[in-house]
């Protein structure tokens, strides 16, 4: 008999395997001292993964109207963040046309901060270093999607948009 073909064997070491694991996973949450969990600080309100969509009625599908994937990283209280980003369809002038080289590009937020519950983000999004673009996202307000503009910091173009928290 070959312990490689015996299904029975198998099965049998997945059986007791199994509950073994589930038994020996220890969520981290469980790990930190009681000093670590006193110490630490809850999320802040833009804490999380956003989509953000540009407003073009060209637009009619949600792929083709996303412009940017956003991660944030918010303590509560916080007038900072950290944002890392990355650059969807909608992100091109003509996003009907050909996709334009900032398509898939991604990156950190050169600066962002919280102003009365508004995100401003800096990204340098743009292959050209002087003219980065700026985010701006209302603070959402009780379930609907945060409303704002992206725009180039020569005022050449201007995105409405709206960004909706991912669910996790």
């Amino acid at each position: 008999m070959s312990l490689r073909t015996e299904p029975r064997w198998v099965a049998g070491a997945a059986a007791l395997l199994i509950p073994l694991l589930a038994l020996a996973y220890e969520p981290a949450e469980t790990m930190l001292s009681d000093a670590e969990r006193a110490a630490a600080v809850p999320a802040g309100p833009w804490q999380g993964q956003w989509r953000v969509t540009r407003s073009d009625a060209r637009l009619t599908t949600r792929a083709s109207s996303e412009l940017l994937a956003l991660t944030v990283f918010q303590d509560a209280g916080a007038a900072t963040a950290a944002v890392t980003w990355l650059a969807g369809r909608a992100i091109c002038e003509d996003p009907l046309a050909e996709p334009c080289e900032t398509v898939g590009a991604s990156g950190d937020a050169a600066t962002a901060a919280i102003s009365a519950g508004a995100l401003v983000a800096v990204l340098r999004i743009s292959p050209d270093d002087s003219d980065p673009y700026l985010l701006h996202l209302a603070a959402p307000l009780s379930g609907r999607p945060a409303q704002g503009v992206l725009l180039n910091a020569r005022g050449d173009w201007a995105y409405r948009v709206e960004a909706v928290r991912e669910q996790p």
